[in-house]
């Protein structure tokens, strides 16, 4: 996590065992278990990060008996924050909320129709709500039932019977429909399925997945580099990160060999990496901006006047961006903080609470004394 996959911001994580391991008692809880990762990462210089998971019934996921594995997530607070909301237990069905044209999750974390039986004796998703960039971000951790009973890819009997898909696929199409209730409501939002899928990139339960729609990251690798399990000298895509069109756009993807190939190995998948710009949320019709006169300081041979940002809206959360677009050619804004797409901004450190105020000072340098028109455009977060 820390040396090869450089810290994450976001981990899911597959079979995390309960406290006691393969101990088959009532023990469920696995507090001890994240919290044991967590300050192994933490001692090697790793993020101090949180966790967030639920427990299953005792017994009843699947894996090793008593180890009552499960799915969980792994974040870094410094980075991105978990959207806690309400409280849901190992069999509350999680669900999609549409709250002003902004979906959310009824339950974060919350499992998705945990008693479905397509979940029979396998782990159930979690489904858990970020903000990144002060922009939602939805993901859904998956560890699908395992090939286990399928005849051999290159046994006997060809083409082999491959039992295992049907509940598979049925798992898929759980994932795929409540992937869509968040679609639904905005189209754009960022989604990321991700997990041990247990199926290959070409599958069926792959393609009930994408037709959410998602898109399937592995398929931007060369054909040479799919590959997260090697089983009887078959190297094959289980493990899978998929994201909506929105992060499709900017997404950068490996997959890291560390395990599979080797002789020592952490676990017999390989890890998956995956790389995303969120840009910040534009905020410009919540926000009326009054510029002063420039006045013309010989001294400095600058331009220097005011701009006042008044919130009409709801908070404004920092850092709020303040970007000065169509300047004319020749003119700088000397004490911008930075520029985006070529064009400066400044920057309200706080944010902007409802009804409140900001004046920000200008300062441009002008030698042609061009006329200063410009458009004033307004984003919270971070470019």
């Amino acid at each position: 996590i820390v040396n090869n996959l450089h810290a994450p911001d976001i981990a899911g994580l597959m079979e995390m065992q309960d406290n006691n391991g393969a101990t088959n008692d009532s023990v469920v809880d696995a507090s001890t278990t994240f919290n044991t990762l967590i300050g192994a990462i933490s001692a090697i210089g790793g993020p101090s990060y949180q966790y967030r998971q639920i427990n299953p019934v005792d017994d009843q996921d699947g894996g090793q008996p008593g180890g009552n594995i499960r799915v969980g997530f792994l974040f870094n607070p410094a980075r991105v924050s978990f959207v806690d909301r309400a409280s849901a237990g190992s069999i509350t069905a999680n669900s999609v909320v549409n709250a002003g044209g902004t979906p959310q999750l009824q339950y974060s974390p919350g499992r998705i129709d945990p008693s479905n039986s397509a979940f029979l004796d396998s782990r159930k998703p979690l489904a858990g709500e970020f903000v990144f960039n002060n922009r939602p971000l939805f993901v859904i951790a998956n560890h699908f039932n395992s090939k286990g009973g399928d005849q051999p890819l290159f046994g006997h009997n060809q083409p082999p019977a491959r039992s295992s898909e049907t509940q598979r696929e049925q798992q898929a199409t759980v994932v795929r429909d409540f992937t869509q209730q968040i679609l639904a409501v905005d189209p754009n939002a960022n989604v990321i399925v991700l997990g041990d899928i247990n199926d290959f990139e070409f599958s069926g339960s792959l393609a009930i997945l994408k037709a959410a729609p998602l898109n399937d990251l592995v398929e931007t690798l060369p054909a040479s580099e799919r590959y997260t399990y090697v089983y009887e000298g078959n190297s094959q895509v289980l493990d899978h990160i998929l994201v909506s069109g929105n992060l499709a756009a900017s997404a950068e993807y490996d997959i890291v060999h560390v395990n599979s190939e080797f002789a020592t190995q952490a676990s017999d998948h390989e890890p998956e990496v995956a790389r995303f710009v969120i840009t910040p949320l534009e905020v410009t019709s919540q926000v009326v901006i009054v510029k002063s006169g420039l006045y013309y300081n010989r001294r400095t041979s600058l331009y220097t006047g005011t701009m006042t940002v008044t919130n009409q809206g709801a908070v404004i959360a920092g850092p709020m961006q303040i970007l000065l677009e169509g300047l004319p050619s020749g003119v700088t804004l000397t004490n911008a903080v930075g520029t985006q797409d070529g064009s400066p901004y400044l920057t309200v450190t706080s944010g902007l609470a409802a009804s409140a105020s900001t004046t920000l000072e200008l300062q441009f340098s002008n030698p042609s004394k061009t006329p200063l028109n410009y458009t004033v455009r307004a984003f919270s977060g971070q470019f």
